[in-house]
């Protein structure tokens, strides 16, 4: 853990304070900061934290953000997502609003709040860093369809599968909960999947007219 050597986002440092702890004294407060006050090391804090409290919540890194450590942020992640031929995606995972599960795999399966609003997040900051709306939107379609070689999609425009997102721009909002990711964003109007409208006004249909595509085809 030290040596992070595998770890890209430590996550351990001084913009992720602890949200959620049955040790109420650590909440509010970074991990950095409770190992300052403890005197050792933030990795040592971490698993402190877990021997008290295993469902303890740390507010995660959210999509767009700069993510810091001791030395500042990481701006190799800004300069990324802010460069015009970047292909932006997400590895998240998502799961129905009313999905619960096993008491026993919760949290987990509650995941991050990105994976419900992680897009809408990108496309404010994008608005904040002066980014064109178009170029940003080409960035999460356009781009990614010509990497993997997708002829037929990625615009709109003659010819291409009418693949069609509609955005209330004026009342887009995150809704986030930390607690409870499973927040549906607000100023969804409309998803439209192969002409068939899949999502209407925020309420999905149950259309089911996507198709699996194979790259190999292309």
């Amino acid at each position: 853990m030290k040596k992070r050597t595998n770890i890209a986002f430590p996550r351990l440092e001084d913009n992720v304070p602890v949200i959620r702890c049955k040790n109420q004294a650590y909440v509010g407060k970074t991990v950095q900061e409770l190992a300052k006050e403890a005197g050792i090391c933030s990795e040592e804090m971490v698993l402190n934290i877990l021997l008290e409290d295993m469902d303890t919540y740390i507010r995660p890194i959210l999509a767009g953000e700069r993510p810091r450590d001791l030395e500042g942020p990481f701006d190799y992640v800004y300069k990324y997502w802010t460069y015009d031929g970047a292909t932006i995606g997400t590895d998240n995972c998502a799961y129905n609003y009313d999905y619960e599960g096993l008491s026993a795999d919760l949290p987990k399966f509650r995941f991050t709040t990105t994976a419900y609003c992680g897009y809408i997040i990108y496309l404010q900051e994008s608005e904040k860093a002066g980014i064109p709306f178009e170029t940003t939107i080409r960035k999460v379609i356009g781009n990614p369809a010509q990497a993997l070689r997708m002829k037929d999609r990625g615009y709109l425009k003659v010819g291409q599968q009418a693949d069609i997102v509609v955005l209330d721009m004026e009342h887009l909002a995150t809704n986030e909960d930390f607690f409870d990711p499973r927040q549906q964003p607000s100023g969804l109007d409309y998803v439209i999947v192969n002409g068939q409208i899949a999502v209407d006004h925020g309420v999905h249909t149950h259309v089911r007219s996507g198709v699996i595509l194979d790259n190999r085809d292309r």
